[in-house]
């Protein structure tokens, strides 16, 4: 598996608090690792490139650990963009799989099935066999416009991630 980061091994924290919630909700690292090993039964050997519909939830935070931990490659949506933007990402990358943390896809989507739901989690499947090779080092990808207004994105390595 290679190099461990911390959240190889979130149970050594225990009761500590990890995250409190807008109303005072406190999850430890035991319950932060739990979720995580629901998420990470959905996952086959090969590396899928996942796209993460990221807000300020709970869902995200289980979500975006579980998908790190799992050396998945994450590739992090805004809440905030509009479903047509979305669905047009979704039909160029098509990822091997969704992670909508607020419900923001409703039927919209024609070659994937939902297969987890926890909370206001969904997680979609592609239908479709996609053979995609990605490097080991890559963690997550972020979208940004760059100065030509076409998308572009910044790739980010595991060690990049927790170096800053």
């Amino acid at each position: 598996m290679g190099k461990k980061y911390f959240f190889d091994n979130l149970k050594k924290f225990g009761d500590k608090t990890a995250i409190i919630t807008e109303n005072e909700r406190k999850f430890s690292y035991f319950d932060l690792s739990q979720y995580i090993e629901k998420l990470l039964k959905i996952f086959n050997k090969k590396r899928n490139l996942v796209f993460l519909i990221s807000n300020n939830s709970l869902e995200f935070i289980f979500s975006y650990y579980a998908l790190l931990k799992a050396r998945e490659i994450i590739f992090l949506i805004d809440n905030n963009l509009n479903i047509s933007s979305m669905l047009k990402l979704i039909n160029i990358y098509k990822p091997d799989y969704i992670f909508d943390t607020q419900n923001k896809i409703n039927n919209e989507l024609l070659y994937y099935n939902i297969i987890k739901k926890i909370e206001k989690l969904r997680v979609f499947k592609t239908k479709k066999k996609i053979q995609t090779k990605f490097d080991v080092r890559l963690a997550q990808l972020i979208s940004t416009s760059g100065s030509t207004g076409s998308p572009k994105f910044v790739k980010h390595s595991y060690d990049n991630i927790f170096i800053n």
